[in-house]
């Protein structure tokens, strides 16, 4: 099981950053994240990453090198670590969380 967790924060003033991101990794986000950040400009909000949004309807005049997808977050994880991959750099799942005991 992969786990997905978000490393954003927001201040008061609604400036988005990526609290804890590195350079290198594919980003994945959310259309309500991604419009609030202004698109993040046309880039990523980990400049030069790959970035995917997840979104349910199609957007016309999405930058180039920002892939909308439209067949959910799995789709959109797998296609992100798919790019990381292939540029060389590492991706990695979390283990499970430990079950609750019966």
């Amino acid at each position: 099981m992969t786990l997905v967790f978000t490393t954003l924060s927001a201040s008061v003033d609604g400036y988005v950053s990526g609290r804890g991101a590195r350079a290198g990794n594919a980003v994945v986000s959310g259309r309500n994240t991604y419009e609030h950040a202004g698109r993040w400009g046309g880039d990523s909000m980990v400049a030069g990453a790959p970035l995917f949004v997840v979104s349910r309807d199609p957007i016309p005049d999405a930058a180039p090198g920002q892939p909308i997808v439209t067949d959910g977050i799995e789709s959109a994880i797998a296609q992100a670590k798919d790019v990381a991959e292939k540029a060389g750099r590492t991706s990695r799942s979390l283990p499970a969380p430990p079950q609750p005991k019966p």
